[in-house]
């Protein structure tokens, strides 16, 4: 889930700044305006997220980063085509994030055993470094065929569409195995009867 979420945003990462040149005819004052009120924005809401991490689960906050991001993309690569469009949906872009990304750290916590928390992480950060990878290259790709940035709004509606269906299944599971008050991830059956023991 985790994975999808951060390759959604490659794209962005490496072509906004062609994408606000070239295609919208930004300068560079104006798209450093933009990126720096974004950056602000994420200052400003890290703590105030954090509460709703708190308060509704860590799950829960980042499952509606999710459906933001989509929702933001969508209506992003229709109705972005100039400077004001385009400062709306990044300004926008950097609430939907900045819940995800106050998100992403507990969520690791709440559903990783804590007896391997090391081991999943270190799994985890190796998948998203690979998946980066792969879907660095394969966007670069992309890119130099489609010739139109304004699909760097697809490519991260799409990728969060399957962290989202992803989300769905995990989901199922954590509530299946105790959800927020009783959860127990799964363990490897010698230490599952150790504890039952």
């Amino acid at each position: 889930m985790i994975a999808l979420s951060d390759v959604s945003t490659i794209c962005r990462a490496m072509f906004n700044f062609l994408y606000a040149q070239e295609s919208l005819g930004l300068s560079y004052q104006e798209y450093g305006n933009v990126m720096g009120w974004g950056g602000v924005i994420g200052l400003v809401l890290s703590l105030p997220v954090g509460f709703l991490v708190d308060r509704f689960h860590a799950l829960r906050v980042y499952a509606a980063g999710l459906f933001l991001v989509v929702v933001v993309n969508i209506v992003s690569f229709f109705y972005v085509n100039d400077f004001v469009t385009f400062y709306i949906s990044s300004l926008l872009l950097s609430v939907v994030y900045t819940i995800q990304g106050a998100a992403t750290l507990p969520c690791f916590v709440a559903i990783l055993p804590k007896e391997y928390y090391g081991q999943f992480s270190s799994a985890n950060a190796l998948l998203r470094a690979a998946f980066m990878a792969l879907c660095g290259m394969g966007g670069g790709m992309l890119f130099d065929l489609l010739d139109d940035y304004q699909y760097i709004y697809a490519w991260d509606f799409l990728f969060t569409i399957g962290a989202l269906i992803s989300f769905f299944v995990l989901y199922r599971g954590w509530r299946r195995r105790g959800g927020p008050d009783h959860y127990r991830p799964p363990l490897p059956s010698s230490l599952s009867r150790a504890d039952a023991a």
